[in-house]
């Protein structure tokens, strides 16, 4: 086990080191980090907004990025990416709450698919 704070670049890479030195390579990875809060978006500090985004959209791709060299390097390897019901279903007042996870399960799918194009690599 090792910590990871998907919010720092030396934090994942220390992480996906460490897992590869133990197992040798990684086979899934999922990214299940997130934030979240309550509050309508008029009312929720732009920083607050900047810091979701950071960890629930550029954590996980900074993780996808950390793990797909070698997963495309073997020819195999799976991403699971987990964000909130509130991308999906956004409800007052959780708008500032439903950014983030939107924003990861739109784009995410398609930066996987281009970090893995040519590749022979799946996604799902």
């Amino acid at each position: 086990m090792a910590a990871l704070n998907v919010d720092d670049d030396a934090s994942v890479r220390d992480a996906i080191d460490k897992a590869r030195a133990e197992r040798g390579h990684i086979d899934v990875f999922v990214n299940n980090a997130g934030v979240g809060a309550g509050g309508a978006a008029e009312e929720v500090p732009l920083d607050f907004f900047r810091q979701m985004m950071e960890t629930n959209f550029f954590g996980a791709l900074r993780c996808m990025k950390a793990v797909i060299p070698s997963m495309r390097e073997r020819r195999r390897g799976c991403i699971i990416n987990v964000t909130s019901v509130a991308g999906r279903v956004a409800m007052a007042p959780a708008g500032a709450s439903a950014t983030a996870p939107r924003s990861a399960s739109e784009i995410l799918p398609s930066c996987s698919q281009s970090l893995c194009f040519g590749h022979s690599l799946q996604r799902r």
